[in-house]
C-alpha cells in the first residue's frame, strides 16, 4: 500500500482533506491507497513517521512558508503534493531541484469533485516517478521504490499484460505497458525490441553482428535490426564514454 500522509497546521484543511480522500479512495476503488491515520503538522513529524520500507503520498501544506524543509522529504520514500495559494513557488521548488506529484491550489474552499479528479490523476501516475518505480513486492507484502538506476532491464512475458523489471539481484513482475512506461524512463532506457527496454548504461558488450547485448549482471537480450544504427550512435555519446570507460567492449 501507498500511505496517503496529510502535513498541515490547519485542522479544517486536514479534516476535509482526510474526509475527502477516504471517499476518493473508496468511491474511485484506488486499492494501492491507504489513508494514514496520524496525520502530523510539520515535516520534522511527517519523517519520524515515515518507515524505511514504506512508500507515502504526502499532501504538504506550504501555504506559510515552510518549503524549505521540503528536502528531507525527497530522500525518502514518498511522492509529493504541494498544497499552495498560488503557483508562484513552483518555480522556486523546480530550481531547488524538489521534484512533486503536482500541485494542489487551496486558499479558502476545497471543491470537493476537482480534487477528486486531482486524486485519481496522481494514483494514474503514481508507478513513475524521477527517482524510479515503484511496484508491489509480493514476497514482502508491500510497495518498493526501484531506483531507475538499479534496473537493468525490462521485458513483457509474453501472451499476458504483464513484464518483469530485471535488477542485479532480483525480478519484480509488474502489470506493463511497455509503450506507456518508455515514456517515463530516463534518457538512458532505450527500446531493444517490441517486447525489451534496456538501460544502455548496463550494456557490457554489444555484438551487432548478431545483434545481442550483455549486460552487467551476464544477461543478454537481443536487439531489433533497426536500432542498430541508433545503438552504433549512442555509444559514440560522451555520457557513456563516462560511465562505462573500461567496461565496455564493442564487437
Amino acid at each position: 500500500m501507498v500511505e496517503v500522509m496529510i502535513v498541515t497546521k490547519d485542522t479544517a484543511l486536514c479534516k476535509k482533506l482526510c474526509d475527502y480522500t477516504d471517499s476518493v479512495i473508496t468511491q474511485k476503488n484506488l486499492r494501492y491507497l491507504s489513508l494514514l491515520v496520524k496525520q502530523p503538522d510539520n515535516v520534522e513529524e511527517a519523517v519520524r513517521l515515515m518507515k524505511r520500507n514504506k512508500v507515502y503520498l504526502v499532501f504538504l501544506d506550504i501555504r506559510s512558508g515552510g518549503y524549505e524543509d521540503l528536502k528531507d522529504l525527497n530522500q525518502k520514500n514518498c511522492f509529493l503534493v504541494v498544497l499552495d495559494k498560488s503557483f508562484e513557488t513552483a518555480a522556486r521548488l523546480l530550481n531547488a531541484g524538489i521534484q512533486t506529484m503536482g500541485y494542489l491550489l487551496y486558499q479558502d474552499t476545497l471543491n470537493y469533485q476537482e480534487y477528486e479528479d486531482f486524486l485519481v490523476l496522481v494514483y494514474k501516475n503514481l508507478p513513475f516517478s524521477v527517482k524510479g518505480i515503484l511496484v508491489y513486492d509480493y514476497e514482502e507484502d508491500i510497495h518498493v521504490l526501484i531506483p531507475f538506476s538499479d534496473i537493468l532491464y525490462i521485458e513483457t512475458i509474453k501472451g499476458t499484460h504483464y513484464g518483469m523489471i530485471v535488477c542485479q539481484d532480483r525480478r519484480y513482475q509488474i502489470r506493463l505497458n511497455l509503450k506507456r512506461m518508455m515514456q517515463d524512463l530516463p534518457w538512458y532506457f532505450h527500446q531493444a525490441r517490441s517486447s525489451a527496454i534496456v538501460n544502455m548504461l548496463e550494456v557490457r558488450k554489444i555484438d551487432f553482428t548478431d545483434r545481442i547485448l550483455t549486460l552487467s549482471n551476464g544477461d543478454t537480450c537481443s536487439f531489433a535490426l533497426k536500432y542498430k544504427k541508433i545503438f552504433h550512435a549512442m555509444f559514440c555519446m560522451e555520457e557513456f564514454k563516462e560511465y562505462q570507460k573500461d567496461n565496455m567492449n564493442l564487437n
